[in-house]
């Protein structure tokens, strides 16, 4: 019973000093969304404790891989498969033919991923090593 007199007394409060303060009309889209996130709170009653986020939430790890392969169809999709079964995202793929130290049958593959961890990242390595794919660089 009490919350919910808080609830009301907070809504009025807000209605009260918009108009008690005509100066700050340039500041009105701020009032009205506080206004609109107060009452969307007070009647669906959410309770914010429950989403607090925990540090896994805000910890990304990138990594950038070279891999030497060998330029012949289905090399893309043995990799994408092995990236997708450690739970891994790609970002992005370039596939560079052109480096003339490269002989003409091999290509180089670079991968942008988004990982949880280090551990993540090192599992990746030696799934790729265990399927005959050379890793020439990789940077995190």
């Amino acid at each position: 019973m009490f919350k919910s007199l808080i609830r009301t007394f907070a809504i009025v409060a807000a209605f009260i000093a918009g108009n008690m303060m005509p100066g700050l009309h340039v500041y009105s889209w701020t009032f009205k969304w506080m206004l609109i996130v107060m009452l969307f709170v007070t009647f669906l009653g959410i309770r914010f404790k429950r989403m607090k986020p925990e540090r896994a939430h805000w910890l990304l790890v990138g990594a950038n891989l070279l891999i030497a392969l060998e330029d012949k169809p289905g090399q893309l999709e043995k990799v994408a498969a092995i990236v997708s079964r450690c739970g891994s995202n790609v970002v992005s793929v370039l596939h560079d033919g052109s480096d003339p130290n490269m002989p003409i049958s091999s290509c180089f593959l670079k991968l942008a991923l988004e990982t949880r961890d280090h551990a993540q990242i090192e599992q990746i390595r030696t799934e790729l090593t265990k399927e005959g794919f050379q890793l020439v660089a990789e940077r995190v």
